[in-house]
């Protein structure tokens, strides 16, 4: 707390203290590069077996299988919709054209005259 209410009474140092590098070795920007270098060598190299990162337990098994399943569940539904979606379409473009060739010739709908009794 000094050190802050010192910086911030005294612009001078405050200046100085900004001026600072942020890093202590010059050369950080290097080791950052060799550092993820070896970091991304290391991952890539390994065997499949030794990076397999995924628990084996059951837990794991079950939502895997859950979402093979619901992944399939969704391929069909895909081909089903494919498959009734070009019927459908054309079905309202017909449905919309009769409605609007109904309506534009001022149609009356039907009603039904009440008889008194």
């Amino acid at each position: 707390m000094e050190v802050i209410t010192y910086l911030d009474t005294n612009d001078e140092a405050y200046l100085a203290m900004l001026s600072e590098s942020a890093f202590l070795d010059t050369n950080h920007q290097h080791l950052f590069d060799e550092k993820l270098e070896k970091f991304l060598l290391y991952i890539f190299n390994q065997p499949l077996e030794k990076a397999y990162r995924r628990g084996f337990g059951q837990w794991r098994y079950n939502i895997e299988k859950r979402y093979i399943k619901a992944q399939k569940v969704r391929q069909i539904a895909n081909t089903f919709v494919n498959i009734v979606q070009i019927p459908l379409r054309i079905l309202k473009q017909y449905l919309f054209s009769a409605y609007l060739s109904i309506t534009s010739k001022s149609f009356v709908p039907f009603t039904k005259k009440r008889t008194s009794k």
